[in-house]
């Protein structure tokens, strides 16, 4: 149990290590005191809320915490001459006409695979029993545009999942729902990406690779 609990702390300063490093901090500067702060215990949610695109970020409670940092990192790039520099074909500014290398954008996408991998690890591991393969893989972090209600959710200060499934449904005619919650620190990490990254990534691929395709609710 000591060596299990040794790999988690080791897989949970990894994964904050890689969500450091895709917020992109300048040579000898502490992320620590420059990303944005939050309080998870005050963040809420609207459970019934289905419209699509929507989840907890958009509510107007939490945007007094979580201000708008759609640009956040986008700015970081375009205010800095050596971020300019490794993610632009030029060293004009990324605005306008400017070329995005898409060497640099595909090895920061992939940074970022390699965060939701380990993500998807400490989910499937700390949140209680287990999910299946068909409920871990599907959690969306916002409604989809097809009617399907997102997953994620905020309840008393932690990230939790909400998942069912069909074990038993001939025989009792109804589904199981599944609610598990995120240890703080890995919670905390889930809306960092949320708000800070994924918006980021979005971008990227508008600017780099000019995708316009409408972005995945799944996580």
């Amino acid at each position: 149990m000591d060596h299990f609990k040794a790999f988690i702390q080791s897989q949970v300063k990894t994964m904050w290590e890689q969500l450091d490093s895709l917020l992109m901090p300048a040579p000898g500067e502490l992320m620590e005191g420059t990303r944005p702060g939050f309080s998870l215990r005050n963040l809420k949610d609207d459970t019934t809320n289905r419209e699509p695109g929507w989840n907890f970020l958009h509510l107007p409670t939490n945007k007094e915490q979580l201000v708008d940092a759609s640009r956040w990192l986008l700015l970081r790039v375009l205010s800095s001459a050596k971020l300019r520099e490794e993610f632009c074909r030029t060293d004009h500014d990324c605005a306008g006409s400017t070329k995005w290398s898409t060497q640099t954008e595909n090895a920061y996408l992939n940074r970022v695979d390699a965060f939701l991998e380990r993500l998807l690890l400490l989910i499937h591991i700390t949140c209680g029993q287990p999910a299946r393969g068909t409920e871990l893989l599907t959690l969306c972090y916002s409604n989809g545009h097809l009617g399907n209600h997102r997953n994620i959710f905020i309840e008393h200060g932690l990230v939790s999942t909400v998942t069912a499934y069909h074990k038993g449904y001939s025989t009792t005619g109804s589904t199981k729902i599944i609610h598990r919650y995120l240890p703080m620190p890995i919670g905390k990490a889930l809306v960092y990406y949320l708000w800070l990254v994924l918006p980021f990534c979005q971008q990227l691929k508008l600017l780099a690779f000019r995708d316009t395709s409408a972005p995945s609710p799944y996580l």
